[in-house]
């Protein structure tokens, strides 16, 4: 969409989100990107926590330095002129999970 049809298609959408003084109904408040968040009062508040020491950011961070649970399974693949045999990692959320899939093969 150009610039100028997005700045018209806004208007459309700001007149009659700000066109009755009443408490009710929803309405559009600019955040710190350059956008518009769509608010309705009245509804309760909610927060999903993305940044700081609780939020899902830092508990990917944190998992990401986890030790990765997998087991290598041998796979064999026609490649068209010999069978090759592949060694797959299949990821596991825990390591007794891994194990016991180890246990299995």
């Amino acid at each position: 969409m150009s610039r100028p049809l997005a700045f018209l298609a806004l208007a459309f959408l700001a007149v009659p989100a700000f066109g009755n003084d009443n408490s009710s109904g929803t309405f559009l408040v600019p955040n710190n990107h350059g956008g518009y968040n769509v608010v309705q009062s009245g509804a309760p508040p909610v927060s999903i926590p993305f940044f700081g020491s609780h939020g899902y950011a830092s508990t990917v961070i944190v998992h990401s330095r986890d030790k990765k649970s997998f087991i290598l399974v041998p796979v064999v693949q026609d490649n068209g002129h010999s069978k090759v045999t592949v060694y797959q990692r299949i990821y596991f959320a825990t390591p007794e999970e891994a194990e016991a899939a180890k246990a299995k093969l």
